[in-house]
């Protein structure tokens, strides 16, 4: 993908990074449906798109600011592929984090994503990013500088207004309600034929609708959420065993290829890269 990156420093709990994408294809990743182990804030510099988290979509303007936690699925929806689309990332393990600071995960997990800084304070953030970004090289001085700023800025965000979506039509209220549905019995058995019978339409209207907001279908939905869950179990336990019964598959070959496809690695692969730190 072309793409270029201003910074990046990365450790075991803590990634950051600033970068810029001239022409942004929505069929390349980070656009698609993804999610991480780690708890992200992301705040938007410069472009044309909305970004979904959960179902739910935001409109994106300079200086919005959306967390979402470990294990939320979310995808930039490109509207205009000629503006160039600049983020600064910032993702983090609760490990680093005061107590306190769990308030603000508890509320990402139960919708409150977004929340828009204004021109002071977009300037304060920027101000902050390009001290870290030019200051010194070395990567003790440099990882403190950020763990500084990500608690400056979850106190900041503490005094701030989440906002609501931007997406009020009753089909994003349909796949808001299916995203619910997927997670709450994610490692029950489910079905586009149980979905229809639950939400009263038929499979393929519904199928269209998630697509349009999410980005793909509803089954691919279920599968990446699947092994989004047992990645996160994987990484919590250092278990495959546990991270395949976490997955809601009920059959082994299925979890592994699917594991696979979606990561790009095998569960005993993705384990071993965790554990080295990579």
């Amino acid at each position: 993908m072309n793409q270029t990156v201003l910074f990046s420093y990365r450790d075991e709990q803590l990634y950051f990074h600033h970068t810029v994408t001239p022409s942004p294809d929505p069929d390349n990743f980070p656009f698609r449906l993804h999610s991480h182990h780690m708890h992200e804030l992301y705040y938007f510099a410069g472009g044309d798109g909305d970004f979904t988290v959960e179902g739910v979509t935001y409109p994106l303007s300079k200086g919005t600011l959306i967390l979402s936690a470990g294990g939320q699925v979310h995808h930039l929806n490109v509207r205009n592929r000629g503006t160039p689309y600049e983020r600064i990332v910032l993702m983090f393990g609760m490990k680093l984090l005061p107590e306190s600071a769990e308030e603000l995960i508890r509320s990402a997990e139960r919708g409150h994503h977004v929340f828009h800084l204004n021109g002071r304070e977009q300037v304060w953030f920027e101000e902050c990013c390009m001290a870290i970004e030019g200051g010194t090289e070395e990567d003790v001085e440099r990882r403190d500088a950020l763990l500084s700023f990500l608690r400056m800025l979850l106190v900041k965000m503490k005094s701030l207004a989440a906002l609501s979506s931007g997406a009020d039509d009753p089909e994003n209220e349909t796949v808001r309600e299916i995203v619910r549905y997927v997670n709450r019995n994610l490692t029950a058995p489910l079905s586009l034929s149980l979905l229809e019978k639950e939400f009263f339409r038929d499979k393929a209207t519904l199928n269209r609708c998630f697509k349009s907001v999410m980005g793909c279908g509803i089954w691919e939905y279920v599968i990446r959420k699947r092994i989004f869950n047992a990645r996160q179990e994987l990484y919590v336990s250092g278990s495959i065993n546990a991270a395949f019964l976490a997955s809601g598959f009920g059959d082994y070959s299925v979890f592994y290829r699917n594991y696979t496809r979606v990561t790009g690695l095998s569960p005993s692969a993705d384990l071993k890269r965790m554990k080295a730190g990579e």
